[in-house]
Order: C-alpha cells, then sequence, then structure tokens
C-alpha cells in the first residue's frame, strides 16, 4: 500500500528481488519510525505506543508498538488511518485551525480504539503548544475515561533510521536476509 501514486499496483519487493538477486525488506514509514522511537525509549517496551505521522500534502499514517511488538494487522494494514471516516482531502491545502481539528478527532479515535499509554505526533504543520492547548480544550468538549501521553518528535527522520536499523538488524538474526 503507498500513497505514492508511482507506486500503486506495484510489486516492488518481487521487482527488487528479481533485479538485484537480494532478499528485501520493506516497511511502512510510520512503522519503521515509531519502532524506532521505541528502541530508543526503552522504558516503553512494555507499554503501548501509537505513532501518527502528518506528512505535508499525504494523507497521515499510523504505526503501534505493544509490548514491543509491531501491530502489523491483516496484510500490514494496521495504521491506515487516512481511511478513517470524514477524512479531508489531505492533498489539498488546509488551514491550521482546519488541521487541529482533523488531529484532534484523530486522537480520540485511537484513544478511543487502542487506549495507548502513549501517541507520538510527528508534524510540521503548527507548533506543538498550539496544537497541546487545542487537545486540552478539546478533551473538556469531548470526555474520555483515560488520556494517552502525547508527546512531540522533532524529528521522523531520526527515529526512522534507527527503525530501519533495528529492523534489518533483526531480520539478518532470524535470517529473512542474507548477509550477501
Amino acid at each position: 500500500m503507498s500513497s505514492h501514486e508511482e507506486l500503486i499496483h506495484s510489486h516492488l519487493i518481487r521487482e527488487i528481488e528479481s533485479e538485484f538477486q537480494l532478499n528485501v525488506l520493506v516497511e511502512n514509514d510510520v512503522k519503521a519510525a515509531i519502532s524506532g522511537y521505541c528502541t530508543q525509549h526503552a522504558d516503553m517496551k512494555e507499554q503501548s505506543v501509537a505513532g501518527i505521522y502528518f506528512p505535508n500534502r499525504y494523507p497521515p499514517g499510523m504505526g503501534m508498538m505493544l509490548n514491543g511488538q509491531m501491530i502489523r494487522g491483516k496484510n500490514g494494514m494496521f495504521g491506515e488511518i487516512k481511511y478513517l471516516p470524514y477524512s479531508p482531502d489531505w492533498k489539498r491545502d488546509m488551514s491550521k485551525e482546519d488541521f487541529v481539528v482533523q488531529v484532534c478527532h484523530i486522537l480520540q479515535t485511537i484513544n478511543a480504539v487502542v487506549a495507548p499509554h502513549q501517541i507520538v505526533i510527528y508534524q510540521e504543520r503548527v507548533e506543538r503548544e498550539e496544537l497541546d492547548l487545542a487537545w486540552k480544550q478539546y478533551g473538556k468538549d469531548h470526555p474520555m475515561p483515560s488520556l494517552p501521553e502525547i508527546v512531540h518528535q522533532d524529528s521522523f527522520q531520526h527515529d526512522f533510521d534507527a527503525g530501519l536499523r533495528g529492523m534489518v538488524l533483526q531480520a539478518l538474526k532470524s535470517g529473512m536476509l542474507s548477509e550477501g
């Protein structure tokens, strides 16, 4: 599954493996990032941690670690939150106010469905203080029995890189990827 139109209906793994005669590991960007975040925060190993990435001009995605294990879902489709009801067209320009409202709706939905200990947010559209204030007000208007800790991460790339390194090392250890 890809949000990049050029990759829709492609068989990326099969094509790369055939071309280079190597085993290939492909991972969703958000799943890799939240894996990297959890790897770097060992205290979260026994917790449930959801990560949401709001890239500019693309729909958001989600990944989740539960007790140190990635939640994948059927066909690896866990976290495709762009398919939530009433989602906007994420490829269009969106005001900061509309973006904040959408984020709050998504946070409430994730909290209601999976009740994670933490939700890690990767976004560059609004200041974290603005989002925190809006979430706090949203919680007053939409009471929830428990609230996750909201963590704002500045570097998606840093967590993504750490996650990919860990996943590749794990795949090498398990023999899924051959070393040469």
